[in-house]
């Protein structure tokens, strides 16, 4: 089955510009390839589903190497405590460190941020 550029577009061009603008990278396009099931080329993936007029999975997959760059520039100013617990997360969503506060301790509970699902 061929998938008309059309809809598969919007989630490359957004991939690439979420990772110049929340990571500083910059990404290009690599090779594209439709699967009847999820089958990722790399050891680190996000997967979306996408219900609607079409209906599937899109798959952003990529090697660790790159994964480890992205969570790290998103989580600057976090503590090395947090950037564990929030490691998985993080490829899924942005989290905002705040800045420690005299007396806090690494891994205390901060408002507004979850630790682990």
């Amino acid at each position: 089955m061929a998938i008309s550029a059309e809809f598969v577009n919007p989630f490359i061009d957004a991939a690439i510009s979420v990772a110049a603008k929340v990571a500083g990278i910059s990404m290009r396009r690599g090779h594209l390839a439709y699967k009847r099931q999820p089958d990722p080329s790399y050891s680190v993936s996000i997967i979306i589903g996408v219900y609607g007029y079409l209906t599937g999975q899109v798959v952003y997959s990529m090697k660790k190497e790159l994964a480890d760059r992205l969570v790290e520039r998103m989580l600057e100013g976090c503590s090395a405590a947090e950037k564990q617990a929030l490691y998985q997360d993080t490829l899924g969503e942005r989290h905002q460190c705040p800045q420690p506060e005299e007396g806090d301790r690494a891994g205390d509970h901060h408002p507004g941020h979850r630790h682990g699902r």
